[in-house]
């Protein structure tokens, strides 16, 4: 049978979701998100007496999240981890801070001009766009 996103549980916690109906959705989802962030390197775990003493360990919270279809039907599960930066100290835990975007503006007009060049344009999502700094 199938099941619309807008009526499932989302989990707040891995423990959670393991004991929902979708674990092996959500499992699926998790195993992942740590298969795309151990393949470009962006983080490692440590154990707290392995950590330099002037080192910040960065504190995770998790999110959870069923995509949908337009007709309302489950796409798929995503499971993200997100570090929490805000006890990081510039100089010491980074160097700088960059976050590309597109200008609303800018992403209309090369719209327009590709209806107007009669382009075809195609939708897609990179998985793990975020994740591209290397862990020393």
């Amino acid at each position: 049978a199938l099941v619309a996103a807008s009526s499932m549980q989302v989990p707040r916690s891995t423990k959670e979701a393991l004991r929902l109906p979708e674990a092996i959705q959500w499992r699926n989802a998790i195993n992942k998100e740590i298969g795309q962030m151990n393949k470009l390197k962006v983080w490692r775990e440590v154990s707290p007496e392995d950590v330099e003493p002037d080192a910040t360990i960065m504190p995770y919270a998790e999110q959870f999240k069923v995509k949908s279809k337009a007709d309302g039907q489950v796409d798929k599960f995503k499971h993200r981890f997100c570090a929490n930066g805000s006890r990081q100290v510039k100089g010491r835990d980074y160097k700088e801070a960059y976050a590309p975007v597109v200008d609303p503006v800018m992403f209309r007009w090369l719209l327009a001009i590709a209806v107007q060049l009669d382009m075809h344009t195609i939708q897609f999502d990179f998985s793990g766009a975020f994740l591209n700094s290397k862990v020393p």
